[in-house]
């Protein structure tokens, strides 16, 4: 394109559209980044679950800081398995679900 030529539909379709292979590598890319946040956020949250001291020591849900951290590593867990789906959904279907 030099001297006041107009781009090509060829040229233009280069540049906007990228390539399935392109598009499904990303895709996998980032169903393996929520796999391993739904695989950190879940152990988490079991581990706290079944950290026990001992019967003369207080357990952790006495404590807020310990539920509040609970609780978050649930809803973590809980997001990740519905983007998880979405991901799947996108690589199959080739379209957005939020889209």
């Amino acid at each position: 394109m030099r001297n006041g030529e107009s781009p090509t539909s060829q040229d233009l379709t280069h540049f906007h559209q990228p390539s399935q292979l392109r598009n499904s590598r990303l895709i996998s890319i980032i169903l393996l980044l929520r796999l391993a946040s739904f695989s950190f956020s879940l152990a988490s949250a079991v581990f706290m679950l079944t950290n026990f001291q001992g019967s003369g020591s207080p357990h952790w849900y006495y404590f807020d800081a310990f539920r509040f951290m609970f609780v978050a590593n649930a809803i973590v867990a809980l997001y990740s398995v519905f983007e998880m789906g979405s991901c799947v959904w996108e690589f199959f279907k080739r379209n957005n679900v939020m889209a």
